[in-house]
């Protein structure tokens, strides 16, 4: 015997019959615990976030959750995902150019500190996780190489921007730790470069102080 039609039922909220495959199929509604159609159901969503999206901690849970939730995803969609962004830079090349420059400089000290640790890796040098915050904390604000104040209003790649400076250089066998690096002005860290502290004129912690 042929399985019989399901019959419309009418909507909880709306109170409109509509066929079946009109309502959500969560398993709430297939146990048949609410009967709410999908344009009711959506209607309620957006009324719902509509009320609550200029709430800030509204927003930055939702953003949590939403990082969260790409994360995922994006390990469960590796190949998908390289696709998608290969496509999307080639079709967009100046761009995508033009907004991995605005988010260099936007995140200047994050790019430099992620630069800092792979030059110490492919070094075999010891590497360690370095608080800016808490360097110019204990360097008091000042170039640990010239003893002038650093603007931190500065941005990189500004020559009086605040840069780490690793007093003994990587590749001579310094490390990437708090103990090694200190503040100095970008100016000044270029001009450092390489060379030891006592050959560069370095200025002591203490006398900086």
């Amino acid at each position: 015997m042929p399985d019989a039609i399901p019959s419309p039922k009418p909507c909880s909220i709306c109170g409109d019959v509509k066929p079946l495959e009109d309502f959500h199929r969560s398993k709430a509604m297939r146990d048949g615990h609410v009967n709410q159609c999908k344009l009711c159901v959506c209607a309620r969503s957006n009324q719902w976030y509509h009320a609550r999206k200029t709430d800030p901690e509204f927003a930055s849970e939702r953003r949590k959750r939403g990082k969260v939730s790409f994360k995922k995803w994006r390990e469960a969609n590796l190949e998908r995902e390289r696709v998608r962004v290969l496509e999307y830079h080639s079709q967009n090349k100046a761009s995508a150019s033009a907004q991995y420059r605005a988010w260099r400089i936007a995140n200047a000290q994050r790019v430099n500190e992620k630069n800092h640790q792979r030059r110490a890796r492919l070094l075999n040098a010891f590497v360690a996780p370095v608080d800016r915050d808490e360097i110019w904390e204990r360097d008091g604000g000042t170039c640990q190489i010239c003893g002038d104040p650093i603007d931190v209003t500065q941005p990189w790649p500004h020559p009086l921007s605040r840069t780490l400076d690793h007093v003994i250089p990587l590749v001579l066998g310094g490390t990437h730790e708090p103990a090694n690096v200190q503040l100095a002005h970008a100016r000044c860290n270029s001009q450092k470069g390489d060379r030891l502290p006592g050959s560069a004129g370095t200025v002591p912690r203490s006398s900086a102080s």
